[in-house]
């Protein structure tokens, strides 16, 4: 359905825009509230062209493209900072369960097919 109205869009000449939900207009709203600064980039003429072409698509301007692929940049390495951190966390365990399930007392579990009578799958 989108495409439709986006070709009906292009044919009577108008910008289409897409609905946005109320959490967007919010982080939107509060975005444009923040104090902006100026900043230079440099990219290449492909890449120039295609974030003019993906603007003029949204109906948006290259500045607001460029802000929401920072946002997902930036919460994709937060989500990649917070996978780090689990792994660093269960690595420390590894070596405290070592000691709590490598030893002669619970070594009797290690043969628990043998103990139960568990058939092995084969």
């Amino acid at each position: 359905m989108t495409r439709q109205k986006r070709r009906a869009a292009k044919e009577r000449g108008t910008p289409y825009r897409a609905k946005i939900s109320s959490i967007q207009k919010a982080k939107l709203a509060s975005s444009q509230r923040l104090p902006m600064i100026e900043k230079q980039i440099r990219l290449s003429s492909e890449r120039a062209a295609r974030l003019n072409h993906f603007a003029k698509l949204r109906a948006v301007s290259e500045d607001e493209i460029v802000a929401k692929a920072l946002d997902i940049l930036f919460n994709l390495a937060e989500l990649l900072d917070e996978r780090t951190e689990q792994r660093g966390w269960s690595f420390l365990s590894e070596e405290s369960l070592e000691h709590l399930w490598n030893n002669d007392k619970d070594a009797v579990y290690d043969n628990w097919r043998g103990l139960y009578g568990v058939p092995a799958y084969g």
